[in-house]
């Protein structure tokens, strides 16, 4: 190659970007440096309910259909089931599970690949944010956003499954607030 290549690294939220420059061309390579086990949970994509599939591959629809609305997912149930569901296979251990019931309509099941094991979380009213430690221990994990009554819709947004942090403190002892210290600047720009 003719002269000096430059690599610049570049952070943005999950993304790790690779920079080149120099040499004949330029050159961008992404890598996705994230834990996040859920594909396109956070619906950033509007697409309408034809496109969906495209645009969504990781998430099916029975019994409903699926649209991207305002950057949330939209389940109109159309007639038995009315789900909206996605399938991974990960590793047996501790999991995080998010997510984002937006409206009255909406049931969130998670539990193993026959949702066996499933736990069932419905919103009241507004918005409500559930936040989960769930064990997997077959090897597959099943996320149902469903809507409970047919001709309406249950709104999500936020799905999100990561590994979930093990505690490293000493005897399992968690860091603690004890009291605080407060300081003031000595000079202004100090």
């Amino acid at each position: 190659s003719n002269g000096t290549i430059k690599f610049t690294f570049k952070h943005q939220g999950d993304d790790v970007r690779l920079f080149t420059s120099g040499g004949t061309g330029d050159i961008e390579i992404s890598i996705r440096a994230t834990t996040e086990l859920i594909t396109n949970g956070d619906f950033s994509t509007d697409v309408s309910a034809a496109n969906f599939a495209t645009t969504y591959p990781d998430w099916t629809a029975s019994g409903s259909t699926l649209s991207v609305v305002d950057g949330k997912l939209n389940n109109s149930r159309t007639g038995t089931g009315g789900d909206a569901i996605q399938t991974i296979n990960i590793p047996n251990g501790t999991y995080v599970i998010k997510a984002e019931l937006h409206n009255a309509n909406c049931r969130f099941f998670w539990g193993d690949n026959t949702l066996d094991n499933y736990a069932d979380y419905v919103s009241v009213s507004g918005v409500t944010s559930i936040s989960k430690t769930i064990k997997i221990t077959t090897g597959v994990l099943k996320i149902d956003a469903g809507c409970k009554v047919v001709d309406e819709i249950a709104i999500f947004d936020n799905i999100s499954v990561r590994p979930a942090e093990a505690d490293r403190s000493v005897n399992d002892n968690g860091l603690q607030i004890v009291g605080e210290i407060n300081k003031t600047p000595v000079a202004p720009g100090a």
